[in-house]
């Protein structure tokens, strides 16, 4: 198996501060800190300028209509997430016999994933399409305070659509095969899950949302601020032009906004199209230049220089419009 590359930690906020060599080290000077601010890069050089820079400032809030999400704490998800990664390198010997029969769709060809993140749990294995949560129990789960806590758990995924069925390490080990039998029972009987804000997580809202209009004839774009709506950029109207030309500059813009602002939050966008687009540093459109659009060639132009000759933080994301209902940045012309 190959070697993973290491990582460096920076805390800005913690127990201690500084540049920390492993996740370890970097978990004891955050867990229990209220605040703490901390963030892994590849390269330790990378991370000591990160460290004298100091973290990426938060978005404007400005006024706008809030969004009704429920939403982890962004410091409680990436805490979860180091959790989960780590854990899914030392499974115990329940766990890793259990995913050798539930990888790759292989039972009845349902997909599972193994460590996932559902608000604030970590779920052992789910089935996204029946909201199936597989637990393994080891001993420590007989403790009194862990059978409450585990109680808990329960009683708020199921709040959510969620079925837990637990296993031991024991039953796993010693009978594999009465295991999968029941949990293919259970698949059969559970219709498939409805609340795909669930399958799919929940929308970061300390972002920027992106969108484009077009009417057949001219186009518009705008970025906001998710978590407010609050409008951040808007361009256009643009003619002779495309919609997905108009998220991949209204992506560019984004990101550029969110490079001058020195801030990491990512960016929203509906369509895969520009997001690709985005990706490869090119606008594979195929609409011809005219003296309509000379302006927006310009800008094609521009951006795409602009993708080359930058490097950014910034993730980009998909917006979920089935799951999360209209994009933030949405025209509402539909």
């Amino acid at each position: 198996m190959a070697k993973s590359k290491p990582k460096y930690y920076v805390v800005w906020k913690g127990k201690e501060t500084g540049v920390f060599d492993s996740w370890d080290k970097c978990k004891k000077q955050i867990q229990g800190f209220t605040g703490a601010q901390y963030k892994s890069f590849k390269a330790k050089e990378e991370a000591e300028i990160a460290h004298k820079k100091g973290p990426s400032p938060t978005l404007p809030k400005g006024k706008g209509d809030k969004f009704g999400y429920m939403m982890a704490d962004p410091l409680l998800y990436n805490l979860l997430k180091n959790f989960s990664e780590e854990h899914r390198k030392i499974p115990t010997e329940a766990e890793n016999i259990l995913w050798t029969y539930l990888k790759s769709g292989q039972l009845d060809g349902f997909h599972f994933r193994r460590q996932h993140i559902i608000g604030k749990y970590i779920a052992d294995f789910v089935c996204l399409q029946k909201n199936l949560v597989l637990e393994v129990d080891g001993l420590i789960h007989q403790l009194p305070e862990n059978k409450e806590s585990d109680k808990e758990r329960e009683q708020w995924l199921s709040e959510r659509g969620f079925v837990i069925i637990r296993f031991t390490n024991k039953e796993i080990v010693g009978d594999a095969e009465n295991v999968l039998k029941q949990i293919k029972a259970k698949l059969k009987v559970l219709p498939f899950g409805k609340d795909l804000g669930w399958a799919l997580g929940y929308p970061i809202l300390e972002s920027v949302s992106v969108d484009a209009a077009y009417n057949g004839k001219e186009m518009e774009y705008k970025g906001v601020y998710t978590k407010t709506k609050l409008e951040l950029f808007k361009s256009g109207i643009f003619e002779d032009a495309t919609n997905n030309i108009g998220e991949f500059l209204a992506i560019v813009h984004a990101l550029g906004y969110l490079k001058k602002q020195k801030s990491a939050a990512p960016v929203y966008s509906d369509s895969l199209t520009a997001m690709s687009w985005v990706k490869n540093k090119h606008a594979k459109t195929k609409l011809v230049a005219t003296k309509a659009n000379q302006s927006l060639f310009y800008l094609l132009d521009r951006a795409e220089k602009w993708l080359k000759e930058n490097r950014y933080p910034n993730r980009l994301l998909k917006w979920e419009t089935k799951a999360w209902g209209e994009n933030p940045a949405d025209f509402g012309r539909k």
